[in-house]
């Protein structure tokens, strides 16, 4: 039985057709990768998967159990979720801990892999680059160690370097299920199921 499947998903906006009978299957451990041009719906259907949008037809499961009101908030306990350009109800990254009850250590080393400095935790968010925030976010989310993680453009700040130290980090647990959007060619290569919009 597949961790995550779809079957005959259809979703428009506005009288355009983003996707229609749309059916997919992720299973354990695959790191998979919606793709397509801008507007062709993977924000959106990465939302869908949280339960944050409806779908217009069709259905989502999880293992044996389909995601429906009555079952989002049990899904959500199993995944994190990092959005693009996150605006963040916190200062810095030890706030951020903070109001997800999370130590420093299972953070750290995380932080080592993705090329920050461990000082980077007490600065404020402003005063870090967009590459440093998206890191350092990218470092806490890994740390809540949940089975599925759902990542929207996650090195669309990085540079090359970055983007290798984060693949890097999330090939050494083989077990983390990871769903992604992304336009970058390295990410797209790493991703094992590449599902096209």
């Amino acid at each position: 039985m597949s961790l995550i499947s779809t079957s005959k998903l259809c979703k428009s906006y506005n009288g355009k057709v983003l996707f229609n009978n749309l059916s997919f299957s992720i299973e354990k451990g695959d790191k998979a990768v919606f793709v397509g041009d801008s507007g062709t719906g993977k924000t959106t259907l990465l939302r869908m998967l949280l339960g944050i949008v409806a779908a217009d037809c069709g259905s989502i499961s999880y293992g044996n159990q389909e995601l429906s009101r009555m079952s989002v908030d049990k899904i959500r306990k199993q995944v994190a979720y990092l959005p693009q350009g996150v605006d963040l109800f916190a200062n810095t990254g030890e706030e951020l801990l903070y109001l997800l009850g999370l130590d420093f250590s299972s953070v750290s080393q995380n932080m080592v892999r993705l090329l920050l400095s461990e000082s980077a935790i007490k600065q404020q968010f402003a005063e870090l680059s967009g590459g440093e925030k998206q890191r350092l976010v990218t470092a806490i989310v890994l740390g809540l160690n949940r089975p599925i993680i759902f990542l929207d453009e996650p090195t669309s700040a990085l540079d090359a370097n970055a983007v290798n130290a984060l693949m890097s980090l999330i090939s050494d647990n083989p077990e983390l299920t990871v769903v992604s959007t992304s336009h970058n060619p390295l990410w797209v290569e790493f991703c094992n199921k590449k599902i096209t919009l």
